[in-house]
């Protein structure tokens, strides 16, 4: 049961959360002087006193272990929580980051929302591994009532309810911004690869109905399993259907198995993804595989701070 003392703590912290954007919109379109793209290993330096209030606690749900890590989310959670101390909190509270790891189980998915709904010191929990806990963990949240603020949204769960909030339109907005860029552009045959999950089905049926509203045809529709070995049989599937472009919603640590074993049997097709399943260093290994390489992001970047691949 809620307490009006929690409320009003709840209140206090979700009013700093609007720091979380901030942060994560400047991480995304910073121009890093880093080639690789990812993080510079620099300290944090404290700009102001440290916050002396009491302790405001989120919880994340990240999978740490198990068939694929999808870490990234709560990481940068930690880092914003990080950052925020040593910025003298928020209105002077201190931010603690309580992590769960699900090993992408929803058994365990459960356990993790369970636990953070009993926690009565937890006011909110923020983004996460974003393949289970769209369906599992997120209508538990929002029937206990606890606030759950989506970063990379990839299911309806994470979008209804008075206690969901979307960060960022996420992966839900990406892949449809996709599915109408693409025919409008004249490639009309699409397939689509997503990696077998609960809400990979409902995500493939609506990325349908979208290219079909904007004059396509799904030609193909292949659900990997996360971690497969081989992606020459999938790739086989996609490029045969005669698709001009083949829309991935594979997990990261999967996609470039997946770019390449595409390459390998197309030089010409077209391959759409998310820019947030691609670090730049990543995307640098692929070599000449990656001409022809979309991508979707949330962020808007100006001239001089988009990233350059060479």
């Amino acid at each position: 049961m809620r307490t009006k003392a929690r409320h009003r703590r709840r209140a206090i912290a979700l009013a700093g959360v609007a720091a979380l954007v901030s942060l994560t919109a400047a991480a995304c379109s910073s121009n890093s002087k880093d080639s690789g793209g990812g993080s510079t290993g620099a300290t944090v330096a404290p700009t102001s006193a440290a916050p002396t209030k009491s302790t405001l606690t989120f919880g994340t749900v990240s999978a740490d272990s198990g068939p694929v890590i999808l870490s990234s989310i709560s990481d940068g959670t930690e880092a914003w929580a990080k950052y925020v101390n040593t910025h003298g909190g928020i209105d002077g509270h201190p931010v603690k980051i309580v992590r769960c790891d699900d090993k992408l189980d929803a058994t365990k998915n459960q356990d993790c929302a369970r636990q953070f709904i009993q926690d009565t010191s937890v006011l909110g929990v923020i983004g996460g591994e974003t393949v289970v806990t769209p369906l599992v963990g997120a209508p538990l949240f929002n029937q206990a009532g606890l606030t759950y603020m989506a970063t990379e949204t990839t299911g309806e769960g994470e979008m209804k309810g008075k206690a969901m909030f979307a960060v960022t339109g996420g992966a839900i907005t990406q892949f449809a911004a996709l599915a109408k860029y693409f025919p409008d552009s004249g490639a009309k045959k699409v397939a689509l690869v997503n990696a077998a999950s609960p809400s990979s089905t409902k995500a493939a049926e609506q990325t349908k109905r979208e290219v079909a509203a904007a004059g396509g045809q799904v030609v193909a529709t292949v659900f990997p399993t996360p971690g497969t070995p081989d992606y020459s049989p999938v790739a086989t599937q996609l490029v045969s259907s005669g698709a001009d472009v083949i829309i991935c919603g594979v997990t990261p640590t999967d996609l470039p198995a997946l770019v390449r074993a595409i390459r390998q049997q197309s030089t010409t097709v077209k391959i759409a993804t998310l820019a947030s399943q691609w670090p730049a260093s990543t995307v640098k290994t692929l070599g000449n595989q990656k001409d022809g390489l979309f991508m979707a992001t949330d962020w808007r970047l100006s001239p001089t701070t988009r990233p350059t691949l060479t």
